[in-house]
């Protein structure tokens, strides 16, 4: 029996997403022998199996089906809340004690107001959220705003995001924290070695490592490789869409933008193999589309696998990035990247900048951000 209090982080994301600060965080909540439960809101409400074990202080919650008519959206929606519910009486029944609320999500707001009270809510804010439909995006700020009032604890990965959540409520204090970045490991197999091998031989090579959806500036994109034909450039990652930005022709648009011949896109590859790719790259690019506020405001956790590399990085103006000067170089001009590319590879990137950027990699780990959370959590209330 643990003797930390338990812990609950609602999850508006299925098992497998792109994103996993929430499973990162989890993670290491439960190595520390905090009883964790994930509740997966989105997951089909379903009588049974609905509580699994991860390991042995981690575990993952998803909705039961306790009234019928499940697929009514009202229907579905009270068995969420009910779900949670049962979810904290479990919790409080097991270790004698209320659970904690770990929060990401403002769109889970109506669920936590429906809740059973906590022993302490954290605010986690990672992101901006927002959304190009006028009316989700003023129910976004009504939903940051409650979890602003109501929070016992906010923190915030990025000094943007302080300055645009205080607007929403002023007289809040939010305390910044680490990115929170997990240091990608190799794991060296036959199947991609020889895949490794023919992308070794070429050169230069500009790489990106994510999702290949409308985040990304593909007018920006389209226009660089083409007054650039003497560079390789590499995409890795899943062909999606995210709904917090624009919408775009995505399928259309990433078929454009791999038919150029010096364009390699390698598809989706798992985490552990990231780094084999990432040790071969000359430069690393953020080319997010920065007419959306969400790109804009975002703290993109890729620059961190970027510096943990030792890697130059060119991107757009996103404004946590300016903080680095001398490690991203910023801007929304691709001749401006053109005369960037040629300058950094006309010689090698110097040693004491590649340890500079690993170092603030290290002060970015997970462990760094959970336990400046959980202390700042200690000063509240015993955990």
């Amino acid at each position: 029996m643990s003797s930390h209090h338990p812990i609950i982080i609602p999850e508006i994301n299925d098992k497998h997403a792109i994103c996993d600060y929430l499973s990162q965080t989890a993670s290491i909540l439960a190595q520390k022998s905090y009883p964790t439960y994930i509740f997966y809101i989105n997951e089909t409400p379903r009588i049974g199996h609905n509580l699994k074990k991860i390991s042995s202080h981690l575990f993952s919650f998803s909705p039961f089906k306790i009234i019928p008519f499940n697929r009514f959206k009202t229907a579905q929606n009270i068995n969420i809340h009910l779900s949670l519910n049962l979810l904290y009486l479990l919790c409080f029944l097991r270790y004698f004690s209320r659970p904690v609320y770990w929060l990401f999500y403002p769109q889970t707001s109506s669920l936590i107001k429906h809740s059973l009270p906590s022993y302490l809510s954290i605010y986690d804010i990672v992101d901006f959220y927002t959304s190009p439909n006028p009316k989700i995006n003023q129910k976004l700020q009504i939903q940051k705003k409650y979890f602003l009032e109501k929070s016992n604890l906010i923190t915030a990965i990025s000094a943007t995001l302080v300055t645009n959540y205080q607007k929403i409520y002023p007289s809040v204090k939010i305390h910044l924290v680490p990115q929170g970045f997990s240091l990608i490991t190799s794991s060296f197999n036959k199947n991609n070695q020889q895949q490794l091998l023919k992308i070794k031989k070429i050169s230069p090579k500009i790489g990106f490592i994510g999702a290949i959806n409308n985040r990304l500036d593909f007018n920006l994109l389209f226009k660089l490789i083409k007054i650039t034909p003497k560079i390789n450039y590499i995409f890795i990652g899943p062909i999606d869409n995210d709904i917090n930005v624009s919408s775009k022709p995505i399928k259309k648009l990433a078929q454009k933008l791999f038919s150029f011949p010096n364009v390699i896109y390698l598809g989706s590859l798992p985490k552990n193999k990231l780094s084999q790719y990432l040790d071969l790259f000359d430069i690393a690019i953020i080319p997010y589309d920065i007419k959306d506020n969400f790109n804009r405001f975002c703290y993109p956790m890729k620059l961190f696998e970027y510096f943990a590399a030792g890697k130059p990085v060119i991107s757009t103006s996103i404004e946590e990035l300016k903080h680095f000067p001398g490690l991203v170089f910023i801007s929304n001009n691709p001749l401006f990247w053109q005369q960037k590319i040629n300058e950094i590879l006309s010689q090698p990137w110097p040693k004491n900048l590649q340890k500079k950027q690993q170092a603030l990699a290290r002060q970015n780990s997970w462990i760094n951000k959970i336990n400046q959370i959980l202390a700042l959590a200690q000063k509240i209330k015993v955990l």
